[in-house]
């Protein structure tokens, strides 16, 4: 494959083993994505806005390592250093629209041709320092390398991803190439992929610098990894890797199904109504053919090399200029000892140091700092030549380990005299503190001096404490400072919690709340609680225990303008993890780790580390997953979300359904660890029309007895419902309505009243005490009649009432209620209110009403679609919904008047009407055009006619006319006028 990015292409190659061109693959639909281009959207907006000059030339450090198989340089995957710096010019013509090919470019698409304005130059100095070709080798590990293989290859070597534009050159099956893709490291992806020690693009030795002789299906000429850089910098395939109907967010990018792999079109291409791009570097072309990028994409570059943690940090790389080189100079190089996760009080500082001067030193001096103050100065007299390496060994020293301490190392004099080169003279490493707390651990920060906080930054972290009104208005708790803190934006904050003895616990559980709101359900903040294997020195990523980032991450219904405080208890949400199955790892230590989006402030309160008495065996269902309230069907495919709240593992258990006395069991193999969850799903195939009890069970856990049989069975109600109507719709609820009131977990509070005297549905949340329930009105099944344009709209009312988080959603199935696919309202606590009336709150007038309007004309191209008003009860007030309609327009067409009928226009110069109908209830009618004496001029019959538009048309008349509606139930007649 071409490129990879930790995603995927297709390209097979003649003569080597079959390789897709790119493994960077793109789903346009995933939240990862989309949040991604939201936040690139955002940088974009904002330089435009601050009108930023926007020529300025980039420069990227980049180093090429070379990854060969023990031969000579110049010799298979060895390639020779001109082989490189070839390809380097390629890479710089090619972002600076400098590449000879640049007058190729299509006709139709050198208005949009843009220079990147960036540029690529081999390192000048290495992390060390030291000088550097930007040319590294490697004898490698493997003979080839796959795209399993990432993170083997990159630990072959490495340079800071911070600073060097790693460039793996290697072997390679599969793919000709692949790219780490910006978004690791965004802050607020849903996933934690912000590992650096994998950044960088991986190219096949083949297709690097001009070989026309790689016996693959084209000739390389160095766009490949042109191709790879670009998606380092945060751009997607031109075709959106998919069809016509998505895209790679740049509108200078024609829609295109087409990749052109393999193929050097001569002529224009079309596959989406549009010409297609296959020149772009980001096509799939044969590399003669590439030839351009656009002005869109040259934008998408640049924010993301000037914003994107780990890209705009390259910019001002150390990397870029040249090592100092002095006749004195000895720097500090690694500290031995301690180690940033140390958990022994008794410690013997070490320090390697190396003479990265010109000449050799006869002496130095050594200094050690803990918290600020010397503790010892050792004088070292040995000759070191020119890149020797020493190791300094300080005096064995006890710390106090109930405290956090910083060990600081710094270089002396040398020889005597002033070292002269003081930038790498001083190392510090910071120490949590060590002590060993006995169990239970708990730290709610009402006294906070022994909270120990780390941040990734360079300044000081966020993390304070403050007051975080709670069940007390005067709570203490962590606050992590993010509102309006962009220039940290992808730091990681870290609360680290002291060691804990759980010698002899048999299992434990950790706890912790936090409350967070934002203006945006796009913000990247998170909340990872990770472990370390080695004492705290490290919270590896893929460690982690629990995550979550953006819209996830809120703790409150309503978002917030502002920094966000929380009000009481309601707003803060209480996680609980079982770490049984983690007891045995030594030098086990836990952080949660709060991740600056830059969108608002996250509290943390309340940690408790504590042994518990669980029982070896027990399962329990945790909840009921895809168990629809209403469907058609008589079959539904439940999944049953378990959970192993034991000590031991689980291998293997049962479990089933009963319904409609029928019972069925499947016994389940599995490796469910302690703590661990898994969702099993069921096929419940004997329901009956109407409502039906179903019980899903889980038992034998290892073929034995639950010790806790408590939670092995949860009950569930499922209406099986084929009620249908067509749309267009207006009800009122009044006479046989067909819509369906359910709650699956009990009795519903869905009934009829009429408030005012007018019938609606009401949901009595005042006096029920079901909070959490979700209750369901939902409607029968809409037959969308080949309609093209739909707008909902309905009236709701809700009393005011302070403390309320009760929630209406309104959503929309296209499944026959199997799936309620998306939702159209969501509405929670005082976004409900449309009255400021308390207690037990009925409607008493229309002003008491709120109109609600939504465009569901995407939904219409299915041919059954379902409603559902769904309402979550926490004891607040009464809900009333009523006169749903439906109407067979969008929304920005929607015509709304209270006659029955309304024609425009009226007069008309044409002789074509528009009638748009009001009608209080369906009805088939005929609408003539009559002149004065009653001939009819022309006319429509139409069936069910409710609020629909239609068109009379009737060119080349002149004079007064009468328009007519009649059928069953209507009888309407007015004047029009027509004529020049």
């Amino acid at each position: 494959m071409r490129c990879i990015l930790f995603f995927l292409l297709s390209i097979p190659i003649v003569g080597i083993i079959a390789q897709e061109r790119c493994a960077v693959h793109h789903d346009i639909k995933d939240a990862r994505t989309l949040r991604f281009e939201y936040w690139l959207k955002s940088k974009i907006t904002d330089r435009a806005a601050r009108r930023q000059a926007d020529d300025q030339l980039l420069t990227i450090p980049v180093v090429f390592h070379i990854i060969h198989n023990g031969e000579p340089i110049g010799i298979g995957g060895n390639l020779d250093d001109q082989r490189i710096l070839d390809q380097l010019q390629t890479l710089n013509e090619d972002f600076s629209r400098t590449n000879p090919d640049a007058a190729s470019t299509p006709p139709a698409f050198q208005s949009v041709a843009a220079s990147p304005d960036i540029q690529f130059a081999l390192a000048l100095r290495d992390p060390e320092g030291l000088p550097t070709t930007g040319i590294t080798r490697t004898r490698g590990s493997l003979s080839s390398y796959r795209l399993t293989n990432d993170a083997d290859l990159k630990s072959e070597v490495y340079w800071p991803a911070e600073d060097y534009l790693n460039i793996y050159v290697a072997e390679l099956q599969g793919f000709l190439g692949w790219a780490s893709f910006p978004f690791s490291n965004l802050a607020g992806i849903d996933e934690v992929e912000a590992d650096r020690l994998v950044e960088g693009v991986v190219i096949d030795f083949q297709f690097i610098g001009d070989n026309p002789e790689t016996g693959g299906s084209f000739e390389s000429f160095g766009r490949t990894l042109t191709h790879e850089v670009g998606h380092y910098l945060g751009l997607k395939h031109v075709w959106g890797d998919g069809g016509c109907s998505v895209d790679d967010f740049c509108e200078d990018t024609p829609l295109s199904s087409q990749n052109y792999q393999d193929e050097c079109p001569s002529t224009d291409q079309s596959s989406c109504d549009s010409g297609d791009m296959y020149s772009n570097f980001l096509n799939y072309t044969d590399d003669f053919c590439m030839n351009l990028f656009t002005a869109c994409q040259r934008e998408r570059m640049r924010a993301v090399l000037t914003s994107s943690p780990r890209r705009t940090s390259l910019l001002e790389s150390p990397a870029l200029t040249a090592p100092i080189s002095v006749a004195r100079d000895i720097g500090a190089r690694r500290i031995l000892a301690p180690a940033l996760g140390e958990c022994s009080s008794s410690i013997n500082p070490l320090l390697e140091v190396r003479n990265y001067g010109t000449e050799t030193a006869n002496s130095f001096e050594a200094q050690l700092f803990i918290d600020n103050e010397l503790v010892e100065t050792v004088n070292f007299s040995s000759t070191t030549a020119p890149l020797a390496i020493q190791v300094i060994n300080f005096s064995s020293i006890t710390i106090d380990p109930a405290f956090a301490h910083d060990f600081k190392f710094v270089i002396g004099d040398v020889d005597g005299t002033q070292d002269l080169n003081n930038t790498n003279d001083s190392l510090t490493v910071a120490l949590a503190p060590t002590a060993s707390d006995p169990a239970p651990f708990t730290e709610d920060f009402e006294d906070s001096s022994q909270a120990y906080f780390r941040t990734t930054s360079t300044e000081d972290g966020l993390w304070t404490v403050g007051t975080a009104p709670s069940d007390l208005g005067n709570n203490q708790a962590a606050i992590a400072q993010f509102y309006e803190e962009s220039s940290g934006f992808g730091e990681q904050h870290t609360y680290v919690l002291p060691n804990v003895d759980l010698t002899g616990v048999n299992s434990a559980e950790l706890s912790f709340r936090y409350a967070y709101s934002d203006d945006a359900p796009e913000k990247k903040d998170g909340i990872v609680l990770a472990m370390s294997r080695d004492c705290g020195a490290s919270f590896d990523t893929e460690d982690f225990l629990f995550q979550r980032f953006g819209d996830e991450l809120r703790t409150t219904s309503e978002m917030t303008s502002g920094a966000f405080v929380p009000v009481d208890a309601s707003d803060w949400e209480t996680l609980t993890f079982n770490i049984t199955p983690l007891l045995d790892i030594a030098d086990l230590r836990f952080a949660i780790i709060a991740y600056n989006g830059s969108g608002n402030n996250i509290y943390l309160d309340d940690i408790n580390l504590r042994p518990t008495a669980l029982n070896a065996l027990d399962l329990g269902i945790v909840d009921i997953d895809r168990l629809p309230a209403v469907t058609c069907s008589i079959e539904v495919d439940p999944r049953v979300r378990i959970r192993n709240y034991g000590f031991e593992s689980v291998n293997s258990y049962a479990v089933g359904y009963e319904a409609n006395g029928i019972t069925d069991a499947v016994s389940v193999v599995t490796d469910l660890v302690p703590g661990g969850e898994e969702s099993t799903p069921l096929n419940v195939s004997n329901l009956v029309s109407g409502e039906n009890s179903v019980t899903l069970l889980v038992a034998s856990p290892n073929g034995s007895d639950d010790q806790n049989d408590e939670d092995n069975r949860v009950i569930r109600k499922v209406v099986v419902d084929t009620a249908s109507k067509t749309l267009p719709i207006r009800e009122g609820f009044a006479g046989q309505h067909r819509w369906v009131t359910t709650n699956p977990r009990g009795s519903t509070i869905w009934d009829l009243a009429t408030p005012d005297g007018n019938v609606a549905f009401k949901a009595d949340g005042s006096s029920s005490g079901d909070d959490g329930q979700d209750h369901w009105l939902v409607s029968p099944v809409l037959s969308t009649a080949n309609l093209q344009n739909g707008t909902l709209v309905f009236r709701m009312a809700y009393g005011e009432e302070e403390t309320s988080s009760d929630r209406l959603r309104v959503m929309v199935s296209v499944s026959c209620g199997d799936r309620f696919e998306e939702t159209l309202v969501d509405y929670t606590g005082r976004a409900l209110i449309t009255a400021p009336i308390g207690g037990n709150f009925e409607p008493t007038d229309d002003s008491l009403w709120r109109e609600v309007t939504v465009d569901i004309s995407r939904y219409m191209s299915f041919s059954d679609i379902r409603l559902a008003f769904v309402y979550t009860n926490s004891s607040g007030n009464n809900l009333y919904i009523d006169d749903v309609e439906i109407f067979p327009t969008s929304a920005d067409q929607l015509l709304r008047f209270e006659a029955q009928m309304r024609i425009y226009p009226n007069p008309s110069t044409s002789g074509f009407f528009n009638v748009t109908l009001n009608l209080p209830r369906k009805d088939d009618v005929t609408i003539r055009l009559l002149d004065l004496s009653g001939k009819t001029i022309a006319f429509l019959r139409e069936r069910e006619a409710l609020n629909q538009t239609f068109n009379i048309e009737a060119p080349g008349l002149n004079g007064v006319y009468l328009l007519s509606v009649k059928g069953e139930n209507t009888n309407l007649v007015q004047r029009v006028a027509t004529g020049r």
